[in-house]
């Protein structure tokens, strides 16, 4: 707040930067987009009904096909795992989308390194009125991904592999000391 004026700082001036540095900020637009959004997944009765409990941001640190691996769950709980999305079309949102941005693999990978199932993707509008649905992965779908991404990391170990052997072959001891 401006001490002259009383009033608040404009959002681009650089007082505000200065202010808000160290801060995180939002706008009143982003407020009340993310209170309908947050709205809309309490309002909904299965969304509810699966984040009642459970633990937000679940970290798992393993080995995942002998590679050290992390993930961070969005949600954990007796109920499995869910992966919040957000979208523009809640009632677009369907396989395609799961397809198109690869979800499938995300949460089979999710799923392998937590030893969780079933798997949901919880999906909640930008716009206001929010809306929100639940979709599950079934588990065959869950691991179908899984063999894909086995396969695509078994691909990548043996490149990187042949990549280091061709390296060490094409690298002579220094003769200079």
């Amino acid at each position: 707040v401006n001490p002259r004026t009383g009033r608040c700082y404009l959002r681009g001036s650089k007082a505000f930067a200065e202010w808000a540095a160290d801060r995180d900020c939002v706008t009143t637009d982003e407020f009340s987009q993310l209170v309908a959004m947050a709205d809309a997944i309490k309002n909904h009765r299965a969304a509810s009904e699966l984040l009642r409990a459970g633990e937000p941001e679940v970290v798992f640190r393993d080995k995942y096909m002998g590679i050290p691996s992390q993930s961070r769950l969005d949600w954990a709980c007796s109920h499995g795992l869910i992966d919040l999305k957000t979208t523009n079309d809640v009632v677009g949102f369907c396989i395609s989308d799961v397809e198109r941005y690869g979800y499938h693999w995300q949460m089979a990978y999710y799923s392998a390194i937590s030893g969780l199932r079933p798997v949901y993707l919880l999906a909640v509008e930008k716009n206001i009125p929010s809306q929100c649905t639940v979709m599950r992965l079934h588990d065959h779908v869950i691991d179908a991904a899984r063999a894909e991404n086995e396969t695509k990391l078994l691909e990548v170990r043996e490149s990187f592999l042949k990549y280091l052997e061709e390296e060490c072959q094409n690298t002579e001891p220094s003769s200079k000391v």
